[in-house]
């Protein structure tokens, strides 16, 4: 996947709200944030923002993600987020939140994780008012939404339903592992990463519309994961593309067997070659794995938990390592064997180099070798060539997480007298 897609997720608890944007670096880079709120001490509320009096459902509870962040907060605090969550749910315009439980500092942040743990707050404009009294404490917000009830009522009863429509059949599957793969597939080859309409930073962009920045990939993933009782948090931060340029980005942690572990679904989606493939590069890893291009934020009310076991990955459950003392030409060979003559899912081979040193010489024997007499991956072509058959492939590689995914196209020509290599 091409480096050059790279997401964002604002954090900064002083904006209007802090919701994720997520831009291409190669566009130009420029990320707008909401506008500060208007901060008003405590008065009457304007006839013109209060509510209709219309009864409206309860909320439902408290997702297990929330519940993860809200058990290291004071129990004001908890009040506040359920007084916020049940507001924006049900699109109130005047929220009424228990005096003496956040203060003015301290509003920005725990509305950034409504934001990120409620399927709610996706429909909140950065154009709100927040009330606080003399010492300090938010007592009411005014918001302001950009869908009307009835669209948030019917994009939440479709989201829903897409989302345990998954579960379900996840749920056929053999185990967590196999699951937590399933939802990173589903989300990878069904949504195209894009920035286009309001849906775009939610889940039921991810699953419902088919397009989505890194916060719907990350909304849509922790909630499947919810529904199938498989613990998973939103992670936000920082990520590095491979120009060094930063922008903010939200992926996930999901815990496999009482270990947690990184996965950025948005990194794993092949850009613009190859729709239908799978990268598993970001799938699984552990912190110091992924922290050569993705760095947490210690966000004020989202502490997120340890990611140590660096042996969990796709490639280290598949058996898709390359070690030192691996003949490197017959693993590939083999590899192409299978996809070539046996059918391999997607036709892509994928490995993971034990080290530097060993994505070096594979880049070395097999892709960067066109002097005379090489044995390099044209070579090993070669071998596989019948008078009916033309081969190429593509090549994308990740030198921060020494992945190589090599996908082997094969083609039946009206003419095959000459075999084609990419």
């Amino acid at each position: 996947m091409k480096k050059n897609r790279v997401s964002a997720v604002l954090l900064s608890a002083l904006t209007a709200l802090s919701l994720a944007s997520c831009i291409p670096a190669d566009e130009d880079g420029r990320i707008s944030l909401p506008e500060r709120p208007a901060v008003y001490e405590q008065a009457d509320p304007d006839t013109d923002s209060s509510d209709t009096g219309q009864e409206r459902p309860a909320a439902p509870e408290n997702s297990a993600a929330a519940e993860y962040f809200l058990a290291n907060m004071s129990e004001p605090l908890r009040r506040a987020y359920r007084a916020l969550y049940e507001g924006i749910f049900n699109y109130k315009n005047d929220i009424e939140l228990p005096e003496g439980c956040v203060t003015q500092e301290d509003f920005g942040a725990l509305l950034y994780l409504v934001n990120s743990t409620g399927l709610c707050g996706d429909s909140i404009s950065p154009d709100y008012r927040m009330y606080v009294n003399s010492d300090g404490y938010v007592v009411r917000a005014a918001m302001e939404y950009i869908r009307t009830p009835e669209e948030g009522a019917m994009e939440y009863s479709a989201l829903i339903s897409e989302a345990e429509r998954l579960a379900a059949n996840a749920a056929e599957l053999p185990d967590d592992y196999e699951r937590v793969k399933f939802f990173h597939d589903e989300l990878v080859r069904g949504c195209e990463y894009s920035s286009e309409g309001v849906d775009s930073h939610c889940a039921y962009g991810a699953l419902c519309s088919k397009k989505a920045v890194c916060e719907g990939y990350a909304k849509a993933f922790w909630l499947l994961c919810q529904l199938s009782d498989i613990p998973c948090l939103p992670a936000c931060g920082m990520a590095v593309d491979k120009d060094g340029v930063s922008q903010l980005h939200m992926w996930n942690k999901v815990q496999l067997d009482g270990k947690w572990y990184n996965v950025d679904c948005t990194w794993d989606d092949p850009m613009g070659v190859e729709p239908q493939s799978v990268r598993y590069d970001y799938f699984l890893v552990s912190d110091r794995d992924i922290s050569a291009t993705h760095d947490e934020e210690r966000e004020t009310f989202m502490r997120l938990p340890a990611a140590d076991d660096g042996s969990g990955s796709w490639f280290d459950r598949e058996g898709r390592i390359l070690r030192r003392s691996d003949d490197i030409r017959k693993k590939f060979s083999e590899q192409c064997r299978i996809c070539i003559e046996e059918g391999m899912p997607d036709s892509t081979i994928r490995f993971r180099c034990e080290d530097k040193g060993v994505y070096s010489q594979v880049m070395a024997e097999l892709f960067n070798a066109d002097s005379e007499g090489s044995k390099g991956m044209v070579s090993l072509l070669q071998e596989f060539l019948s008078a009916d058959r033309r081969i190429s492939y593509v090549l994308t590689t990740d030198e921060n997480m020494l992945t190589i995914n090599l996908k082997i196209i094969v083609q039946i020509p009206d003419n095959a007298e000459d075999i084609v290599f990419g």
